[in-house]
């Protein structure tokens, strides 16, 4: 049961003092019953969904501030301002730096933290490589099975094509790179495997 062990320990302790022992008990009756109700009616779906949400923002907008120089190469990821800035605990920028580190956008220096790397010439140009070959199978998947495109999801693939001829005389460059990745990853969701769509988006 829980707290069982420290529960057993406090009431040995005030033996001498039985009121307190009575009060003591008491108070971890209501407590454990308050616990085991809060979480009776909590909705754990929709917990683990808000879980999951958070770590791919941090992840998204992390990744979106090195894509767009907002922290340059070589410089210090800190931890506060990254969590001030998205918004969010300090968990879900642990594990989105974590993941971007596997990915190669930062690297670790022990007792230091998170830089953002510096990618070289070869290393974009075989990130390239790598989303050029899953856009193509990504192409021939669907082609071969013959997914239907929906008239819905066709106006989406417009309506992101007009905003990035916008974007491209009026808006900043972050904005045509996010408007470009979305574009792609859209239309690599067609094939209808979502491990294809995930892998082509952490690399784009």
């Amino acid at each position: 049961m829980l707290f069982k062990g420290k529960r057993t320990s406090l009431s040995k302790a005030l033996l001498p003092f039985p009121e307190m022992v009575e009060i003591l008990h008491l108070l971890y009756d209501k407590i454990l019953f308050f616990l085991t109700n809060a979480a009776e009616g909590l909705d754990w779906t929709f917990m683990k969904k808000v879980i999951k949400d958070k770590r791919r923002e941090a992840y998204n907008r992390i990744r979106e501030f090195i894509l767009t120089y907002k922290i340059k190469p070589g410089q210090r990821l800190d931890h506060e301002y990254l969590r001030k800035e998205i918004g969010v605990s300090t968990t879900p920028i642990r594990e989105a730096l974590n993941r971007l580190m596997e990915e190669g956008f930062i690297f670790q220096i022990k007792n230091r933290g998170y830089f953002v790397s510096d990618l070289s010439i070869g290393e974009l140009e075989d990130l390239y490589e790598v989303r050029e070959a899953l856009e193509v199978f990504a192409a021939t998947k669907t082609l071969k099975e013959g997914l239907e495109i929906t008239e819905a999801f066709r106006t989406e693939l417009e309506q992101t094509m007009d905003l990035y001829y916008k974007y491209a005389h009026e808006e900043p460059y972050k904005n045509r790179l996010m408007l470009d990745q979305k574009f792609h990853v859209d239309l690599a969701k067609l094939a209808n495997n979502s491990h294809l769509s995930t892998l082509l988006e952490n690399i784009f």
